[in-house]
């Protein structure tokens, strides 16, 4: 059975190439990883605890979105600690397991959000199926709605199977639907998480350094944005699965016609093998007559060469005694004069 997977997303999503494009970010953990249980803590959370705790002398009790971007909880840390949670933040996220699921539109219509929300969950889809997963699963983070993002995010969702323009059952894959707060227990790591993650990939993506300037000293830091150039390689690109927009039945005769012609193909294709192969079978049938043929030869030549080495040997016996014979006579003769 595959895994289950959570996406965290940030429904508000933000701006990026002057106002041109509109960004949903969300990232997917495996469940059991980011989730903790009644039994257990998560291993996300023990990495992000011990990372706080060697980090910052409030220990877990500070939050790293907070951190970054709320004012009055980043000027409540010394230099030296912020100087270190920001050196050593990209290290940490090198060592945690997740992807980051992207979604960006054009904003040239009013529809941009819908747009962005269904790219968004499709990716996510094709993200569980890609890694045979069982189930994968949303999560927002508990705020007041004023925008009403929230509320659109989740009617998009609920209607997904519609939406998302994909042939299947896509409630089956994306079941589930949560909104809960950062403090939560069992997931409030990932939203924490997510919070950083977004505001780094907004500022980069609109060509600021990845902390504001008020946090760190880039004369400490180094001009590089160093979390994002990790980040950045755990970006999901969906390049082996494509589900197209619309899938029209003008698009569904012309893949039916293409199957078709692809199938004749390749039965004309095997008729050919089978016929070659009959073929072959029967020159190996000749070539192993030839070849039985051809060891019958060599043992009668060997036969044959026997025996003539045999006459061979018997004449030089002979010639031998008669040379000895006529020998011993001469000698006989000397012997009687």
């Amino acid at each position: 059975m595959g895994k289950k997977y959570i996406m965290f997303v940030n429904e508000n999503g933000f701006l990026t190439d002057k106002d041109e494009n509109f960004t949903m970010v969300g990232v997917v953990f495996e469940c059991d990883y980011c989730g903790d249980s009644k039994y257990y803590e998560c291993e996300l959370k023990m990495k992000l605890d011990e990372y706080k705790n060697k980090v910052f002398s409030g220990g877990t009790n500070v939050f790293l979105d907070d951190m970054i971007l709320k004012e009055e909880v980043y000027r409540g840390i010394n230099k030296r600690e912020r100087t270190k949670f920001a050196s050593e933040l990209a290290s940490l996220f090198k060592d945690f397991k997740f992807s980051i699921v992207t979604s960006t539109v054009k904003r040239d219509m009013s529809d941009s959000y819908s747009r962005a929300a269904k790219k968004l969950l499709k990716e996510f889809y094709t993200y569980v199926m890609k890694k045979n997963g069982q189930s994968g699963g949303i999560i927002l983070e508990a705020k007041n709605d004023k925008s009403g993002n929230q509320q659109a995010f989740f009617d998009i969702y609920n209607d997904r199977n519609e939406n998302l323009n994909i042939i299947g059952d896509v409630s089956e894959k994306i079941s589930s639907f949560m909104i809960c707060d950062k403090s939560n227990n069992m997931f409030g790591t990932g939203i924490e998480l997510l919070n950083v993650l977004n505001n780094i990939l907004f500022r980069v993506s609109n060509g600021f350094k990845e902390f504001d300037s008020k946090i760190i000293s880039y004369v400490e830091y180094g001009n590089r944005n160093k979390v994002f150039d990790i980040i950045k390689r755990k970006i999901y690109k969906d390049v082996e699965i494509r589900i197209g927009e619309e899938l029209s039945s003008e698009k569904l005769v012309n893949s039916a016609t293409l199957f078709n012609q692809e199938l004749k193909e390749l039965k004309e294709l095997k008729d050919e093998l089978v016929f070659k192969n009959i073929i072959i079978n029967k020159q190996e049938e000749k070539i192993e007559q030839l070849t039985a043929k051809v060891n019958l030869l060599n043992e009668q030549l060997e036969a044959v060469l026997f025996n003539k080495e045999s006459e061979n040997m018997m004449s030089k016996i002979l010639s031998e005694i008669n040379v000895k014979i006529q020998g011993f006579d001469k000698m006989t003769k000397v012997a009687k004069n």
